[in-house]
């Protein structure tokens, strides 16, 4: 058993939030709504898991109106395959009807079939029969497409709402029983329920990144149930990419990473803080941003030089000084030993003796294994030309010969996983793999060192006690700040093989919730022992996994009971907010529905005050 990774002795002060205000809990009312999870089966079958003496599943085309479609298969002689999938359930349910398509058919002639549908409830080896529904009995050749349509009875209702009041998982499966290899297509499954929901309490704000109808990536802040939300950042163009965000401790602002300036920076991808009250915007790394820079009102300058190319042939190459109104994409350095001029003009003089980065973003075949045979695309790749330039407005700043070296390991310097030290002094993230932190006046630093391979993700104990958790290839590590390597706590090739990949702390710094990318797991330090909360992914082969339902960025509620995380959501292809009660996990809903929201996180400060500016009126004679 790990030893917790706590402390006595705090080693800094940290921000203590506002306590969260709940927002009140609300019950809706509904009819007919899906409680299937692609039942269209438009991304592989994801959601579904399969069983059976001999049975398997697979996706296939088949001339069916909707294509792709599940097939259930059972190979080489009597046997059984099954396709499954657990449910959640509203907190009361009224009135429910399945319905779906299905196919039959055969290669041998002596063969036949049977189909049924039913429901079951209850974990283990021996889960309990709620139902069991023939759909079609002994059945020969090809069926052609068929309709199966049933409504719930009161008892099965009943039986429904038993389960789900008794925390017991509950799960719909479709079942091919055969005397031969025979398939089952299936389509359009849909279990439809009417009932009731109950929200609970929750405080505290959520934030998360948004897709908007103009297909820009922005950031919003919501209440925990979804309602009123604001957007408070909009990218400024339609090429940004959120790789997360973090609410600072108190809770006043947002850091994130995003590429929508990575043509004016060192980096693909910058961390950025948002100010929640006003909007405002500031780069923390490689600062100030472009858009600061613009509004900056600087006086301006011009840069020239050469740029002797010392790596090679490249597709495209672009040259940007820090302040330049544009990067400059005019010139091309050539094959190797070629020399080209440029001239950089509208650059702005950020202030005497002030130095400013040239770099050289490129694309192009690189040789990453140095065998002499070029093996990878490269784009972008970043490369600073190793000199910095004084700027001085109205005049002509000459800076020599710049060597472009390019790089075979096409680093990008993508900044990624942003999380704040308990303090709020730094932000931490990773940089292509390398546990990282800033500043707020934006110096880099390291949080630890180790020679773990892709550190994905690391986040400070909520106790402040200097500890630190992160996640690699290997699995997830415990390391203390301005340590070493760390201690490996799951992962590697023990049991239960699982690897996170992300996590949150539990508020009182007792464990932590993380995904393996599939699932969610709850991990307690005093039990030592990750326990799976959800059956959502039920592939076996990793390379079906992008394909699929992958759980991301999970967070913890304020009062450490729910757990929020993204994922695709029924009948959108894009990713939805989602809600886990952690004593109960059978307990679950949708936040979003629209197929926008990705990356959230949940602030343990109370709703930011929003700023009214209203008229002074007096009366006359005052």
């Amino acid at each position: 058993t790990p030893t917790p990774a706590v402390s006595p002795t705090p080693t800094a002060t940290s921000v203590t939030a506002p306590t969260p205000t709940p927002v009140p809990g609300r019950r809706e009312t509904f009819s007919n709504r899906e409680f299937v999870r692609n039942g269209g089966f438009d991304v592989k079958y994801d959601d579904w898991g399969s069983g059976g003496t001999l049975g398997f599943l697979e996706v296939k085309n088949v001339g069916a109106p909707t294509d792709p479609v599940l097939a259930i298969r059972v190979m080489g002689g009597a046997g059984t395959g099954n396709a499954w999938q657990q449910l959640y359930l509203p907190t009361r349910v009224t009135a429910g009807t399945l319905s779906f398509a299905y196919r039959l058919t055969t290669v041998n002639p002596g063969a036949q079939g049977s189909l049924t549908a039913g429901l079951l409830k209850g974990g283990g080896p021996q889960p309990t029969l709620i139902a069991r529904w023939p759909v079609v009995t002994n059945v020969s050749g090809d069926t052609g497409w068929q309709s199966f349509q049933r409504a719930l009875t009161g008892d099965e209702i009943a039986q429904l709402q038993s389960a789900r009041d008794a925390g017991q998982p509950v799960y719909l499966v479709l079942e091919l029983a055969t005397n031969l290899e025979y398939d089952a297509y299936v389509d359009n499954v849909s279990l439809k329920l009417s009932g009731e929901m109950v929200y609970p309490a929750l405080g505290g704000r959520l934030a998360s990144g948004h897709r908007n109808d103009a297909n820009r990536m922005s950031i919003v802040v919501m209440n925990p149930d979804g309602s009123d939300r604001r957007t408070v950042w909009t990218s400024p163009n339609d090429t940004g990419k959120l790789f997360g965000l973090a609410w600072k401790p108190d809770g006043s602002e947002i850091a994130f990473a995003s590429t929508h300036e990575f043509t004016y920076s060192p980096f693909q991808a910058d961390i950025y803080s948002l100010r929640v009250r006003d909007g405002q915007v500031r780069r923390l790394t490689n600062p100030p941003g472009h858009a600061e820079i613009q509004r900056g009102n600087y006086g301006k300058g011009t840069v020239t030089g050469r740029v002797y190319n010392n790596f090679g042939p490249v597709t495209t190459f672009m040259i940007y000084v820090q302040g330049a109104d544009q990067p400059l994409a005019t010139v091309h350095p050539g094959g190797f030993g070629d020399t080209v001029a440029f001239t950089v003009p509208n650059v702005a003089d950020l202030g005497a003796g002030v130095g400013q980065y040239i770099v050289f973003i490129w694309s192009g075949q690189v040789d990453s294994n140095g065998d002499g045979v070029p093996d990878k695309l490269c784009s972008p790749g970043f490369s600073r030309a190793g000199v910095m330039v004084d700027v001085r407005a109205g005049e002509t700043v000459d800076v020599g010969t710049l060597q472009f070296n390019g790089d075979p390991a096409c680093l990008q310097y993508e900044a990624a996983a942003p999380t704040w030290r308990p303090d709020g002094s730094r932000v931490g993230f990773s940089l292509d793999g390398v546990p990282s932190m800033v500043d707020m006046a934006g110096n880099l630093g390291t949080p630890f060192t180790t020679d773990t391979t892709g550190v994905l993700q690391f986040a400070w104990s909520p106790r402040n006690d200097g500890t630190i958790l992160c996640t690699a290839f290997e699995g997830l590590y415990r390391i203390s700040e301005g340590g070493k390597q760390g201690t490996l706590l799951i992962g590697g090739e023990n049991p239960p093989y699982v690897k996170p990949k992300e996590f949150d702390w539990l508020p009182d710094g007792s464990g932590i919730v993380f995904t393996d990318g599939k699932e969610l797991f709850l991990y307690r330090f005093a039990d030592g022992q990750p326990v799976q909360l959800t059956q959502l992914n039920m592939h076996v082969y990793p390379e079906l996994l992008p394909l699929g339902d992958p759980v991301r960025s999970p967070v913890v509620s304020p009062d450490g009971r729910y757990v929020l995380f993204d994922r695709r959501g029924p009948g959108t292809v894009g990713r939805n907010l989602w809600m886990l009660r952690l004593d109960n996990p059978t307990e679950m809903w949708p936040v979003t529905t629209d197929g926008r929201s990705t990356r959230p996180d949940w602030s343990l400060a109370g709703a930011p005050a929003w700023q009214v500016y209203l008229p002074l009126v007096r009366a006359s004679g005052e």
